[in-house]
C-alpha cells in the first residue's frame, strides 16, 4: 500500500510541473516504462473535432503507430470508454470495439506480458487513452487511482492550452508570447545563451 502511495505520488510530482501536452505524454510514457518494466506504451490524446484518438509519437519511435477514428464504434463501446472503464487482458479475448483495436495495436510484437488499458476522461467526456504492456501484476485500485491522477493532469493541461490558444486559429494568444519570452530571458540570464526573436507581420490569414 505504501509502495502504491509513493508511486501515485511520484506521478503526481512529475506530471504536475508541466503543462505542455507534449512533455506531459512524454512524462507518462517514461514513468510507466521506468515502474512497470512496461515492454510498450501507446498515448493516446483525444481530437473532438475529428472524433478520434490521436496517437501520441516520440521523435525516437521505431514502430509507427495510428489514430483511431471512433465514428466506427457502437454507443456501447463508447460508453464503456466514456465511464473510463478500466481494461486488463492477456489475450484479445477479454477485450471488444476501442479496447480490441487498441490491444491489437499495442501487442504487434507478442510476449506474455499484462495489456493495461486506462481511459482518460473528465466528467464522462473522453480525454484520452493510455495502454501499456507488463510482466507486473498491478491491482484495480491502484490502476483507478493512477488514471484519475493522470486524468487530472490532462485536463489541467488541456484547460491551460485553451487558455492561452486562439479558438479560430489555434495560434498563441498574447498572454503566452509574454509568460514564454520572459522564461527565455530568464534562462538566457542564467545560462548565458544566445537566443533570437523573429517577429512577422502576417496579412490575410
Amino acid at each position: 500500500k505504501n509502495k502504491s502511495l509513493s508511486l501515485i505520488n511520484e506521478f503526481s510530482v512529475k506530471l504536475g510541473s508541466t503543462l505542455d501536452m507534449k512533455i506531459l505524454y512524454t512524462h507518462i510514457k517514461q514513468l510507466i516504462v521506468e515502474n512497470f518494466k512496461s515492454t510498450n506504451v501507446l498515448a493516446y490524446s483525444y481530437d473532438s473535432e475529428l472524433n478520434q484518438l490521436t496517437i501520441e509519437r516520440e521523435l525516437d519511435d521505431r514502430e509507427i503507430y495510428f489514430g483511431i477514428d471512433l465514428s466506427g464504434f457502437d454507443k456501447i463501446d463508447l460508453d464503456y470508454l466514456a465511464k473510463g472503464i478500466v481494461g486488463i487482458a492477456e489475450d484479445s479475448i477479454r477485450f471488444t470495439g476501442v479496447y480490441k483495436k487498441v490491444f491489437e495495436e499495442l501487442n504487434r510484437i507478442e510476449d506474455r506480458s499484462i495489456s493495461y488499458i486506462l481511459p482518460l476522461t473528465n466528467n464522462g467526456n473522453i480525454l484520452g487513452l493510455i495502454a501499456f504492456k507488463s510482466r507486473q501484476k498491478l491491482e484495480m485500485i491502484f490502476l483507478e487511482t493512477l488514471k484519475q491522477q493522470i486524468s487530472m493532469n490532462v485536463q489541467n493541461t488541456n484547460l491551460y492550452t485553451m487558455a492561452i490558444t486562439d479558438s479560430m486559429t489555434k495560434l498563441y494568444l498574447q498572454t503566452y508570447f509574454k509568460e514564454r519570452i520572459e522564461l527565455e530571458i530568464k534562462k538566457y540570464r542564467e545560462n548565458n545563451q544566445e537566443f533570437s526573436l523573429i517577429i512577422l507581420d502576417i496579412d490575410h490569414f
